[in-house]
């Protein structure tokens, strides 16, 4: 029997702080390793953007778009949640251990025998 399932994940961590806005995000200069710039966040913004960026731009291949909200603590979490659920995106939920790498862990062994390829 021939699986139809896509052979890729592509796995996006979602965190969004009380209030929406990580503050003094640093940012390393390519040029100037030793320059740091800092500038605040707004994470749910930019989850809703990499979101729209996905439903827009179609890479010519199927895959399976998973978002892990890694405890957000702020409410509009549940817009994303709500977004994934209308779109086909697949939104799980973890508690939040202080490690955000762990998002994209999680989700790799959860379903490593589902994909042959994944994208964080």
């Amino acid at each position: 029997m021939e699986n139809n399932k896509p052979k890729i994940a592509v796995v996006t961590c979602a965190y969004i702080p009380d209030g929406k806005i990580e503050y003094a995000t640093p940012i390393r200069s390519v040029q100037k390793p030793d320059f740091y710039l800092h500038y605040d966040e707004d994470k749910y913004e930019t989850i809703k953007f990499t979101l729209a960026c996905h439903k827009h731009y179609q890479p010519g291949l199927d895959y399976d778009l998973f978002v892990v909200d890694n405890g957000s603590p702020d409410v509009s979490i549940k817009d994303i949640e709500s977004y994934c659920k209308k779109n086909k995106v697949t939104f799980e939920k973890r508690e939040n251990v202080g490690f955000s790498f762990g998002a994209f862990r999680w989700a790799f062994e959860k379903y490593k025998d589902d994909y042959d390829y994944f994208l964080f």
